[in-house]
């Protein structure tokens, strides 16, 4: 089930079982989709905003049913717009977990997020400007190299596990360094671990 409480509406002039439903975040695509999932759940409105001013405006207007925050968006500003949301009567607030930001949900809960929402670890999101350095960036293939490397292989096995030459290992790794912001290898494994990416 994806919605954890009930959904019923405040609102007796709407029908019934409907809900109005909110989604902040910056990826098009992850919005359309959950979008549609709220609308065939019952949303009446669903709002995709990806800016964070943009949730204010659409929030004085509507019954406050269900909202959902992406907790990758831009400058760490997520918790504080749960928490804005939170004091601005929305009762039911999913912040939405990606591998990078999983070390928010402590954050997430103070600030008055119910439920957790888990983005599938194969989901692909396009690249923003904004995204160049942060964590949860990575490619399904940075993510193996990276696994990979926390074990102690080599670019050349790295290569071989996934199927790619050992330059393409090496730049696999190299970006995901520049994704991390990582000095260098073992920093690079460290910082995955303590952001849970790795075990």
């Amino acid at each position: 089930m994806l919605f954890p409480f009930p959904l019923a509406s405040r609102s007796t002039d709407r029908a019934r079982g409907a809900f109005s439903a909110l989604v902040v975040t910056t990826d098009r695509v992850f919005g359309a989709q959950q979008a549609g999932a709220l609308r065939r759940a019952g949303a009446r409105p669903v709002h995709v905003v990806r800016t964070i001013r943009e949730p204010k405006g659409t929030a004085a207007s509507e019954t406050r049913d269900l909202a959902l925050v992406d907790l990758d968006l831009p400058h760490g500003t997520a918790t504080g717009l749960i928490a804005e949301l939170r004091n601005h009567g929305w009762r039911n607030i999913v912040a939405v977990l990606s591998p990078g930001s999983s070390h928010l949900t402590g954050a997430a809960v103070r600030s008055g997020a119910g439920s957790f929402l888990m983005k599938p670890a194969d989901f692909v999101e396009p690249a923003e400007p904004w995204r160049q350095n942060r964590i949860g960036a990575l490619s399904a293939h940075e993510l193996r190299a990276l696994k990979l490397l926390a074990d102690g292989s080599t670019d050349a096995a790295i290569g071989r596990e996934i199927g790619v030459s050992t330059v393409r290992a090496t730049g696999l790794v190299r970006r995901a360094r520049a994704k991390f912001g990582a000095r260098d290898r073992a920093h690079l494994v460290s910082k995955a671990i303590r952001a849970n990416i790795i075990d």
